[in-house]
């Protein structure tokens, strides 16, 4: 584990250092945690990965916040961990919400059809700004 240099101490609960590829999981304190996933997700670092998100997932009453920006690639492995950590979540009646992903990333999700899946967003605040809305109706 280690800080990343673009988060304060105060800011980072959790950094991961998951591969040799520098694929790494921030995790900060919200509405609901933010996960920010950084360089790339592949077969490599799925398990790991899935379970660092999943431990995530207790630390929100609402929702999953995942910060795609600095995504810089993500295979169908990838893509396994978001539907999974949807159908868990639905089940205790939480949601993941995606923000900022990558054009590439953008592009992975129109051919499969997850950006019908998944609510995106184009910035954190704008998530957690929905979450708060969604919750005084």
């Amino acid at each position: 584990m280690r800080l990343a240099q673009n988060l304060t101490a105060a800011e980072c609960q959790t950094v991961a250092t998951l591969s040799e590829q520098e694929c790494r999981i921030e995790v900060t304190n919200a509405l609901a945690p933010i996960v920010r996933l950084i360089g790339e997700i592949d077969v490599g670092c799925a398990p790991r990965v899935y379970s660092l998100m999943w431990q995530t997932t207790g630390r929100g009453k609402r929702a999953l916040v995942v910060d795609l920006a600095a995504l810089e690639f993500m295979d169908s492995s990838g893509l396994q961990i978001l539907l999974r950590l949807r159908e868990k979540l639905r089940v205790e009646g939480k949601k993941i919400l995606l923000i900022s992903p990558a054009p590439q990333i953008q592009k992975l999700f129109r051919l499969t059809g997850f950006d019908k899946l998944f609510p995106v967003f184009a910035s954190a605040s704008q998530a957690l700004s929905f979450l708060e809305l969604e919750q005084d109706l």
